[in-house]
């Protein structure tokens, strides 16, 4: 089914408003080959039934939000870009994320909105990329190098080469290929590259990617880029009725740039319009955080340990984008709101 686009005007702090377009299909064979032409209203809908969330990036990561549809449901979709420092020996380290020489930003605005760029590579990598409002997996792109190896939680992860598509698009066409493709700009930053793959699901924190350098005879130096442990952004979602419920966001896309030894990885997470959202915060985990002012050294390892297995336990979506966990039934790790006394007193008040 081909989604609508629709557009979210909410310019807040590192938040960008943007617009959102199908995640792209490839056309079965007795369907046309032209991909839609999505619209681009200046605001959201009229008929929206309640009015827009808050939003509030409590992270140093530039994101956005958009607004799609699918079979599900309309849904939120929240952007993040992480940029890492590849160090010498291997290891990512997070970079300044302010633009410049440090992170690498969304796209702006008025880029988002212009279709005719849709594909092309710049700074901030490709519009096409960041516009998509659901992917279900990794996509990787190398600038100055090959993909040879994947691995997430101790196993190794298929890594599917795309095809070009139409020009300036990549997908997966393989006789394995699911009934629903989506593509990708192969864009590493400003430079187009001419492969790329896509894993069989989301590279994880903890995650590594082999990486080999070109080289005389294709012969160069294989690095092994792994994603820092923890490192779990995540949207803490305030709904109308009061329930708070965090829910993770999912890597869509990794670009590396060994010219340049940075890593980019793009973040996405989707959550539904309905129930009605009051405010969605973008929370980041990351090695060596400190507790919160008054907060004790204990309390906040309880806390972050507690958060970090609440999101794990969250398994990704599946057919379609809405995250399963985005919803206001769900009852959290109490621990994550709550310290350990805490949570007896009030157990033993029930």
């Amino acid at each position: 089914m081909l989604l609508r686009s629709l557009v979210l005007a909410m310019p807040l702090s590192l938040v960008l408003a943007g617009c959102a377009t199908a995640p792209p299909q490839a056309p079965a064979p007795s369907q046309p080959q032209d991909q839609p032409r999505p619209e681009v209203p200046a605001k959201a809908p009229a008929d929206a039934p309640h009015a827009e969330p808050e939003v509030a990036n409590l992270t140093p990561l530039p994101s956005l939000l958009l607004i799609g549809e699918d079979a599900a449901g309309r849904y939120y979709s929240m952007v993040a870009k992480a940029t890492f420092t590849i160090e010498a020996d291997g290891r990512l380290s997070l970079a300044d994320q302010g633009g410049g020489h440090g992170g690498e930003p969304v796209a702006p605005h008025a880029d988002m909105q212009d279709q005719s760029m849709s594909t092309e590579c710049k700074p901030y990598g490709a519009v096409a990329n960041q516009r998509t409002t659901w992917f279900p997996y990794t996509g990787v792109f190398v600038r100055g190098g090959t993909l040879v190896g994947a691995r997430a939680d101790g196993a190794d992860v298929a890594a599917k080469a795309l095809t070009e598509h139409e020009g300036a698009q990549m997908l997966y066409t393989g006789k394995d290929a699911d009934a629903t493709e989506y593509y990708y700009a192969p864009c590493v930053g400003a430079q187009r590259v001419s492969t790329g793959w896509r894993l069989d699901r989301y590279l994880p924190d903890g995650g590594q990617l082999r990486v080999r350098a070109d080289g005389r005879g294709g012969k160069g130096q294989t690095l092994e880029l792994k994603i820092p442990k923890p490192f779990a952004p995540f949207v803490l979602v305030r709904y109308q009725s009061g329930a708070m419920i965090p829910v993770p966001m999912r890597a869509v896309l990794a670009t590396v740039d060994l010219a340049e030894r940075r890593v980019v990885m793009q973040y996405q997470g989707t959550y539904a319009v309905e129930p009605a959202i009051r405010k969605m915060e973008l929370r980041l985990i990351v090695p060596g955080s400190r507790p919160s002012e008054g907060e004790t050294a204990a309390r906040h390892a309880e806390r972050t340990q507690a958060q970090l297995r609440d999101l794990a336990r969250c398994a990704p979506p599946k057919g379609h984008a809405i995250e399963p966990c985005a919803n206001p039934q769900r009852t959290p790790d109490p621990l994550i709101f709550y310290s350990s006394q805490q949570v007896r007193e009030r157990a033993k008040r029930r």
